[in-house]
């Protein structure tokens, strides 16, 4: 496994009031991960910490095997968008590119690829939130970084807007480049990431492949028979959890290993099954699920 960056033993204090608490986990290269959780979990706070705009102790954040904190972090090669866009009103969006990079040549072809043509020579004042959130990208990409921080990139973006960064992103990625991504558009983040991070109360809570969630996930399955009563009925006397829900059944708690068990005590009862519906837990169901579990 190459493991692009990685963050061991990250804490920070704010005056007494412990922030982050022993955080870590690792991004490989060519990945997208997902940094989620919940408003103030200290998803923000991380990203900080490893472009170096906030102090950390007895840390250690790797880069390409490099420890940042004893580099240069602005030689280290990481482009990043944090919160709002650092934006002047009175420059255009050209004006803007061309005094961050430090390779003029790749401009172009940013501008081209996020498709800011139309707008990107107007005074940036005049600029919508989504034109002001695709220059704050465009500057994130500048000069081929090799590790991409970007946090809530799809404030603002309408949605042609946000299919466009999704599919940028993946090209991305499959360049090798590394990216680390919070939002809390799930659905969204969901169809891009590799890896999943979930923060909650500044600790680490999950660190998985999405494929890994997805395969451990368990789903709500609706069923429909010609005896609902007496399915029912036999699916709690076997364990399973279950309701009645609009003239359905409705199954909790279903995965891979249980579902052909479920089948079973239905059909082994002389029951008929006249409809089934699958619905997947999503990323948002697990994150509400671990957070729930967590404060408990």
């Amino acid at each position: 496994m190459n493991d692009f960056l990685k963050v061991k033993h990250l804490n920070m204090k704010i005056g007494k009031r412990k922030i982050l608490k022993d955080i870590n986990f690792s991004c490989r290269k060519g990945h997208i991960t997902g940094l989620i959780g919940p408003n103030g979990a200290g998803k923000t706070t991380i990203m900080k910490c490893i472009l170096g705009l906030y102090p950390y102790h007895k840390a250690s954040i790797i880069l390409n095997g490099t420890d940042i904190k004893s580099s240069n972090i602005l030689n280290v090669g990481i482009g990043a968008l944090i919160e709002n866009p650092s934006i002047y009103p009175f420059l255009t969006g050209t004006e803007h590119l061309v005094m961050y990079a430090k390779d003029k040549n790749c401009i172009e072809d940013i501008v081209q690829a996020l498709k800011m043509q139309s707008f990107i020579n107007k005074k940036s004042k005049d600029y919508s939130l989504g034109m002001k959130q695709k220059l704050g990208i465009a500057i994130a990409l500048l000069d081929n970084p090799q590790l991409i921080i970007l946090d809530e990139p799809m404030n603002g973006l309408d949605p042609s807007s946000t299919y466009l960064l999704r599919n940028l992103l993946l090209k991305l990625a499959k360049q090798g480049i590394t990216i680390l991504i919070s939002s809390h558009i799930l659905s969204e983040l969901e169809k891009i990431i590799d890896d999943v991070v979930m923060i909650n109360n500044g600790k680490v809570i999950l660190n998985v492949s999405k494929n890994k969630l997805e395969q451990q996930s368990q789903s709500t399955l609706f069923l429909s028979t010609n005896h609902n009563d007496k399915a029912l009925k036999v699916l709690l006397e076997q364990g399973f959890k279950a309701q009645e829900s609009n003239g359905m059944i409705k199954a909790f708690n279903i995965s891979s290993s249980n579902l052909n068990e479920l089948l079973a005590v239905i059909i082994n009862n002389d029951i008929r099954l006249l409809g089934l519906e699958h619905k997947e837990n999503g990323l948002e169901d697990t994150l509400l699920k671990l957070i729930e579990s967590e404060n408990n």
